[in-house]
């Protein structure tokens, strides 16, 4: 195989490679923020978002639009909660291990 043809064809393959976009952020707890990251969501369509601090109410985080998946653990308030916003990403929950 010749260089320019092996070199053409690792281009294309770079391209057809999907990266998965990840956004961590704290929110201190803060409804604001919260309104915010919603916003930077719109805009850089991450795959994965990785909070710590969310903004909660009666021990459930708030503000996170209804089509994104929340994964959180345990009861009361949460330190931290992972968003998946991206319908394509398989995930589960596993809280035993």
């Amino acid at each position: 195989m010749d260089k320019a043809h092996y070199q053409q064809n690792s281009v294309t393959l770079r391209r057809n490679q999907h990266q998965t976009r990840c956004l961590q952020i704290n929110l201190q707890h803060s409804r604001s923020l919260t309104y915010n990251l919603m916003k930077i969501m719109e805009i850089e369509e991450p795959d994965l978002v990785f909070v710590q601090e969310p903004y909660e109410y009666q021990n459930r985080p708030v503000g996170i639009e209804k089509k994104c998946r929340i994964f959180t653990v345990g009861k009361g308030k949460h330190r931290a909660v992972i968003v998946i916003p991206n319908n394509n990403i398989d995930a589960m929950l596993i809280t035993q291990i």
